[in-house]
């Protein structure tokens, strides 16, 4: 844990793993380790808790580890939707409604097949 904290500090203190830049003079065991994010980019999947640290479009936390694309032409204030702005907490179901309005039925029955994590029931 020690090794990742000083890691963080160094080499990406302002961001994650996943959006930080080699940097200047790296150390050989950070070289090695950046140089297999892109794997690491590729294969990744969220997995839902309480959602509200993934973006609903463009991140992989669907079921298989897709994402959904974000239309075009969404309003302003949709851009920076998370996926915990459609989980009914009080019913602990999504909002099919919601999801309606912005999505196909095909994303909604990927959507309604991801697993979610008992985090969701504890709000």
């Amino acid at each position: 844990m020690l090794l990742i904290l000083l890691f963080k500090a160094k080499y990406f203190p302002n961001c994650d793993f996943l959006e930080s830049r080699c940097g200047h003079s790296p150390s050989h065991a950070w070289r090695s380790i950046w140089g297999v994010k892109g794997v690491v980019k590729d294969g990744y999947k969220w997995s839902i808790g309480l959602g509200e640290a993934i973006l609903f479009w463009d991140q992989n936390w669907l079921v298989y580890g897709n994402a959904i694309d974000k239309n075009v032409d969404l309003p302003e204030k949709l851009n920076s939707l998370i996926v915990a702005d459609l989980w009914n907490h009080h019913l602990r179901i999504w909002n099919v409604g919601a999801l309606q309005q912005l999505v196909t039925n095909s994303d909604i029955q990927r959507i309604l097949h991801t697993p979610v994590l008992n985090l969701f029931k504890l709000i």
